[in-house]
């Protein structure tokens, strides 16, 4: 009898202590829930320069949830996100770019929260923004520009660089002319570096203090076209400059004391330091005829990497890496000689591809990752990998017009948007195309947002919108 009571007594306590840790479980699940409902999650980090860094991977480690809403209006820039906002910059209406009725057009700051698309505020200004915000001291700073090769009674000729509250979206300063430049440009994303913002224009590059929009300091390059975004690296700017050989004989031109130079094509990459404004090196490319003032160069482990177009406006995009502390060159690699070498086929590529039809020979910005820079010139119509070392051509595959840069995701792909709006994918090691897709999304600068879930697309046409990365690498996945 006595055995009998002991065992009852025993599963007694062992159904109390079952019942305790359940208790214990969903008491604790509950509070699990509650933080994370109340807890704010920070996505996204402060953006000082194009494409969020020095090698134009722009990658968000944290997962999100789908996103698909419009701004309305033409997105030429890559958004930024930072504090579950996303900032975007328009340049105005697609039918009206399409239509170069430039003097019609408005750019456009947006702020949207992640979590639920809701539009926080919105300015407007009288010109195209085709910058990435930027993201300085509490503020967003955006340039307001125009394509300067469009003639002025067609266009709006405000030009300036903008600080804006990032939380209230009031304008705390405007700068407009660019602080020096009456007739600057301020087409390219500024860099922000220890209190100051520097940003390219037409003969110099300005630097003002990003609180206040005081101009600190001016470089004289004595080179009309700066509509290259600066690349940041430890505190120096690296930017290119030019005046390209369609136009003529160049008057513009300075050599490094100042002397004018009689030549009819100057095209310079520029190493700045921000804090002091002095020109550490400027090399000239004595065959470039033009883009290496275009695009924003990229950096890894003491190489610079960049493009120009080979004696021409039209003609052989050259992709070229340089020491970044002396500016010394350390290999060239003219793609398109290199396309007729290895006897690769240029095929006829579907209309799709081409899009917005602007067959230009311009640049794309180039990605660096692991040891490889990744190249597209949307005329040429070829992906290529490229050895930062030495530059070997690893692959080049044909993706058609493509003037965005390419992302990388989940370690050895890569997402690249034509100018047309079809989506490829590809292997990064061996540029093999994984899938491709037309999407309808106008596409040309902005790159790709990765996360740890989706990819963040945006475009010409104002959508905005994520897509899964796991269905990106499946063929024929819609």
């Amino acid at each position: 009898m006595p055995s009998k009571i002991k065992t009852q007594k025993a599963v007694q306590w062992n159904l109390i202590i079952v019942a305790s840790a359940l208790l214990l479980f969903v008491f604790g699940y509950v509070v699990y829930l509650h933080s994370i409902s109340t807890s704010t999650i920070t996505l996204g980090y402060p953006v000082v320069q194009y494409d969020a860094g020095p090698t134009h991977t722009y990658f968000i480690n944290s997962s999100i949830a789908p996103l698909n809403i419009s701004v309305h209006a033409a997105i030429y820039g890559t958004p930024t996100i930072y504090n579950n906002v996303l900032y975007v910059t328009t340049m105005g209406n697609l039918t009206q770019l399409q239509q170069s009725r430039y003097d019609l057009t408005n750019g456009t700051v947006s702020a949207i929260d992640m979590s639920t698309g809701v539009l926080l505020w919105k300015d407007t200004f009288p010109n195209q923004i085709m910058t990435q915000p930027i993201t300085a001291k509490g503020l967003i700073v955006v340039g307001v520009s125009n394509n300067g090769e469009v003639p002025p009674q067609y266009y709006n000729t405000a030009e300036a660089i903008v600080g804006i509250n990032m939380t209230t979206g009031k304008v705390i300063w405007n700068d407009a002319n660019g602080g020096g430049s009456p007739t600057g440009t301020d087409l390219a994303t500024p860099a922000y570096y220890n209190g100051l913002i520097i940003e390219p224009g037409m003969g110099v590059a300005t630097i003002y203090n990003a609180s206040t929009g005081v101009v600190v300091n001016t470089i004289n390059t004595y080179l009309p076209d700066l509509l290259s975004s600066p690349l940041l690296v430890n505190g120096t700017a690296y930017f290119g400059a030019g005046y390209a050989s369609v136009y003529g004989f160049n008057s513009f031109s300075r050599n490094i004391s100042g002397v004018p130079m009689n030549i009819t094509s100057d095209e310079r990459l520029f190493a700045v330091k921000i804090d002091s404004g002095k020109i550490i090196w400027q090399t000239r490319f004595l065959n470039a005829g033009a883009g290496l003032n275009d695009i924003c160069a990229a950096f890894s482990n003491g190489t610079i990497v960049a493009a120009y177009l080979y004696q021409s406006d039209y003609s052989n995009p050259t992709l070229v890496a340089l020491n970044s502390s002396t500016g010394n060159t350390i290999w060239k690699l003219n793609e398109t000689k290199y396309v007729q070498y290895s006897h690769r086929a240029m095929e006829n590529i579907p209309s799709m591809y081409y899009g917005l039809n602007y067959t230009q020979n311009t640049l794309s910005p180039i990605t660096l990752w692991n040891g490889t820079a990744y190249s597209d010139s949307n005329y040429l119509g070829y992906l290529f990998a490229v050895n930062i070392s030495t530059g070997k051509v690893l692959w080049a595959t044909q993706t058609g017009q493509e003037e965005g840069n390419p992302n990388v995701f989940l370690g050895h792909y890569l997402i690249a948007i034509t100018d047309g709006g079809m989506i490829i994918i590809l292997n990064a090691t061996n540029g093999n195309i994984i899938n491709q897709k037309y999407i309808g999304l106008p596409h040309l600068a902005s790159q790709p947002i990765i996360t740890k879930n989706y990819a963040i697309l945006s475009g010409m046409n104002g959508r905005i919108f994520t897509v899964p990365l796991k269905s990106l690498i499946t063929p024929n996945n819609s």
